[in-house]
């Protein structure tokens, strides 16, 4: 299974980082539903 990859658009660049899903699945998730949510913005 491919890793997610996110991406934070800051005002400095673009971060882009990939979410190791197998190794840290909790942690993947918690980000990805703050995220989606619009914690992040």
């Amino acid at each position: 299974m491919a890793n997610r990859t996110a991406v934070i658009q800051t005002n400095k660049g673009t971060i882009k980082f990939e979410l190791l899903e197998q190794d840290a699945p909790k942690t993947t998730e918690n980000f990805r539903l703050l995220a989606e949510k619009g914690y992040y913005d």
